[in-house]
């Protein structure tokens, strides 16, 4: 990719995200939108607790055991929403390298290569929940990075990248089984050695989880209940609907459709197999949050790691869009 394109990308990247900057305007649909919810609100105290102008007795689980964001826009010399915006700005700019380098590592060039940035940038979730007060932003940085470094066999970085992401918000669950899928296809590592890794990353996953639960302030501790209550709720929100089909948009759509299609890839098995992993986990997260939190698009949005490359490895196995493709790349 030219350097060209990649500044090209950074600034429609911010150009989109303007709008809902700040929880921003929208002319005629602010209505739709409404105020700011809870957690965002949650973020914004929890910045303030980090500067030392609010105490623990304003913090709430779950909202407590995600640190990384709120600690890191408490550096930024603005006001709290505007801190955790430009936070959340930063990483979603990071996350253009670790999409490229994912993309090229699974041999996309040329007009795949811009298809596959401009599927992340001009998509619905960066749109609205992008810089609009939640974290889910930089978690989504994480998810690419880890996904990136998986499937390159970077251990060490994929492991520091994990940790961090835990430190964002709890859905690098996400990557653990992505990780297994990836490593029990090896077939040049030990199975002795791919079950200690294995158990390793879930020790991480447990120990960290339990620090945070144990050291971050904030109230008792949270389970996610599924209820009939909350999926009743969900189900009666049109936006519950509206939100999580447009953050699926195009890539999860074509995703979904290859993958119960059951496309032949021409890409190494684990690298489909990983892929495919993490997209239906990363749904299945999202259904669950019909029963047990406020279902929205946000859930999804975690699925653009694996649904943007499964999306391009979809249309490369396709005649007609490979045709199509491979005719603008020579112009």
């Amino acid at each position: 990719m030219k350097l060209a394109h990649l500044i090209f990308f950074i600034l429609s990247l911010i150009i989109v995200t303007l709008p809902r900057f700040n929880w921003g305007e929208l002319g005629p649909l602010k209505s739709l939108v409404g105020v700011k919810p809870f957690d965002v609100e949650q973020y914004i105290l929890y910045t303030d607790y980090f500067r030392g102008e609010k105490n623990s007795t304003v913090l709430e689980s779950p909202f407590a055991y995600r640190p990384l964001v709120p600690f890191l826009a408490s550096f930024l010399p603005y006001k709290a929403f505007t801190s955790i915006n430009l936070v959340n700005l930063i990483f979603l700019i990071l996350t253009l390298f670790p999409l490229i380098g994912l993309l090229r590592h699974l041999n996309f060039k040329g007009n795949y290569l811009l298809f596959g940035c401009s599927l992340f940038v001009f998509s619905f979730p960066v749109f609205y929940y992008g810089t609009s007060g939640y974290i889910d932003a930089t978690l989504i940085a994480f998810l690419m990075s880890g996904t990136y470094f998986i499937l390159k066999e970077k251990i060490l970085l994929f492991m520091a990248s994990f940790i961090l992401g835990l430190l964002v918000k709890e859905t690098t669950i996400i990557l653990i089984p992505v990780f297994a899928v990836y490593l029990f296809l090896q077939d040049n590592m030990l199975l002795r050695n791919k079950l200690l890794l294995i158990i390793f990353l879930v020790i991480i996953y447990g120990a960290g989880t339990f620090l945070l639960r144990t050291l971050t302030p904030g109230a008792e501790t949270y389970m996610w209940y599924p209820s009939v209550k909350n999926l009743l709720k969900n189900l009666v929100r049109g936006k519950t609907y509206l939100s999580i089909f447009l953050t699926l948009g195009p890539p999860g759509l074509i995703a979904l459709y290859c993958i119960f299609q059951k496309f032949q890839y021409n890409i190494k098995l684990k690298n489909e197999a990983a892929l495919i992993t993490g997209a239906l986990v990363s749904i299945s997260i999202s259904l669950f949050s019909l029963f047990a939190a406020y279902a929205d698009g946000r859930q999804v949005w975690t699925s653009y790691p694996f649904t943007i490359p499964l999306t391009l490895i979809c249309l490369k196995s396709m005649k007609r869009p490979r045709i199509l493709l491979s005719k603008l790349s020579d112009n």
